[in-house]
């Protein structure tokens, strides 16, 4: 249980330092009303596209006639599975 937290303080204080954000892609159908969600990732390598920074990146939305898509950015990649996870839910 110590350990446990120990390992909590020095992750919270690395990210107060400078955090990583990652990017969630959550694409809502216009016309059937389902949602997808997924985690923004390079295109060759598959690996989370991550930016590290003190301020939290601005969040972003696509509107086109079939789909709305929406870029949300979560503190640390824990955040981002959790945010994924409940989507599915």
């Amino acid at each position: 249980m110590r350990g446990q937290c120990l390992e909590n303080e020095m992750e919270y204080k690395g990210w107060r330092e400078c955090p990583q954000w990652y990017c969630i892609k959550t694409i809502l159908n216009n016309n059937d009303g389902t949602i997808k969600r997924e985690l923004v990732s390079d295109e060759k390598t598959k690996i989370p596209i991550v930016i590290q920074g003190t301020e939290k990146p601005l969040d972003g939305v696509f509107e086109t006639t079939e789909a709305t898509t929406y870029y949300t950015y979560h503190r640390g990649y824990e955040e981002d599975i959790r945010q994924l996870v409940t989507a599915r839910i």
